[in-house]
């Protein structure tokens, strides 16, 4: 088209518009409106639209108005250019929010499978000890999985956990087993919690849902003459392991603890524990043997491990040669109950054991084998007990040695008179 041929509307102030060339619309020629107006010194000027596209005079006006008011307020748009990339502007933020709630949307039906293997288990891998999270991956694959693996974790409910709970039950899993399958399913739920997937409590936390108690304590401890025997095959075999042993058994310390024991931590008469089984640090004081063993050692520099692996590295799991030792000294042997089976762990058991024995309160005990719950260390109440009788027995026989001179005289009852 040519340069159009702008007419004045002749009742509407500022409006205008001209004709099509050839296109009508009805009985006359197609128009096309326009408007403009002044505003501190500064001219507007916008093209509306076609008549045939529903502009009239009128509604030319009405917007004419609208974009006047704008430009006197300093705010909205002013042309129909400003309103069309305002339109536009707006159109692409809800589209935004759309697609941002569909993600949403699809973000919390994330089913349990997907949430563990894209999520979860990339960081249990490198957070958690390999065996630990080996246990995980074979509670999901066998037991979580097959009831709740497609489903959105959100939707997992009190019902789904009866269903993982009798399965285990039926199968003839042990309440210990079944405790550390609803551990792994509760540590996953906090991760899709911490994560926004859920809110609140797994479902394992309802409390009308209750799993058989176990009792893991281990009752078994080595007598001094175990300790000779076991201690002896010990250091025929490797210095190293009857090394470590014998920091478990004089001062109570976890295999991981000291697998990870650096040099720097080693003092005169103590020990630094800083990477414990609860993130506690704590300190436990050296006993005579511990010590003599220390500096009979050639020490390395503050960062180095005391009882490294042959690579060099942190031990993971306690030496076979501990196993082949016991076994060698028969310390378990016609033994059936678990509990009763002697193991690495047993020395830190017989360091508490002793502790209690030679009449260290709980308190102290907790403290220097760094329980974080005193209800482990009641572990250890009965051979306080053990010892009250002892004491008790010493008395007694103490009175009957050396018993008081003169009568004795019974104790009787007021009996009331009839």
């Amino acid at each position: 088209m040519a340069q159009p041929n702008w007419i004045a509307s002749q009742r509407f102030k500022g409006v205008r518009w001209y004709k099509h060339d050839t296109r009508k619309y009805g009985v006359r020629f197609d128009r096309c409106f326009g408007i403009r107006f002044t505003h501190a010194g500064k001219r507007y000027e916008s093209v509306l639209g076609w008549e045939s596209e529903d502009w009239t005079e009128s509604n030319a006006y009405a917007k004419r108005k609208e974009y006047l008011v704008n430009a006197k307020a300093g705010a909205g748009p002013r042309t129909r250019k400003e309103e069309l990339e305002a339109q536009l502007s707006q159109e692409l933020e809800r589209a935004a929010e759309r697609k941002l709630e569909k993600a949403r949307e699809r973000r919390l039906n994330t089913t349990f499978f997907d949430f563990f293997t894209e999520s979860y288990a990339p960081d249990a891998r490198h957070s958690k000890k390999p065996e630990t999270f080996r246990k995980e991956e074979e509670h999901v694959r066998n037991w979580i999985g097959p009831v709740v693996g497609e489903l959105a974790i959100k939707d997992i409910a009190l019902d789904h956990i009866k269903i993982i709970r009798a399965t285990l039950a039926k199968t003839g899993r042990s309440p210990r087993t079944q405790q550390y399958v609803f551990r792994t399913l509760t540590s996953v739920w906090n991760a899709a919690r911490d994560a926004g997937l859920v809110d609140g409590l797994c479902p394992t936390k309802h409390t009308s849902f209750k799993l058989p108690k176990f009792n893991n304590e281990r009752e078994r401890f080595l007598t001094r003459e175990e300790e000779k025997k076991l201690f002896a095959v010990l250091r025929e075999r490797s210095e190293q392991v009857h090394d470590m042993a014998l920091v478990a058994l004089y001062c109570g310390l976890r295999f991981s603890e000291i697998a990870r024991l650096r040099w720097g931590r080693v003092g005169e008469d103590s020990i630094r524990i800083i990477e414990g089984k609860h993130e506690k640090a704590r300190t436990v004081p050296m006993t005579t043997p511990v010590m003599n063993l220390f500096a009979s050692m050639e020490r390395h520099s503050d960062n180095s491990l005391v009882f490294p692996d042959s690579m060099g590295r942190v031990m993971q799991q306690v030496p076979s040669t501990f196993k082949r030792a016991v076994d060698d000294v028969g310390l378990n042997a016609d033994v059936e109950s678990s509990k009763q089976r002697f193991s690495f762990h047993g020395l830190r058991h017989t360091y508490g054991s002793r502790l209690a024995q030679a009449g260290a309160d709980l308190f102290r005990i907790q403290k220097l084998m760094g329980h974080s719950n005193p209800a482990t260390t009641q572990r250890y109440a009965h051979l306080q007990n053990e010892n009250l009788v002892q004491a008790t027995k010493a008395m007694e026989q103490f009175l009957e040695d050396d018993g008081p001179s003169g009568k004795v005289i019974p104790f009787a009852r007021n009996v009331p008179e009839n």
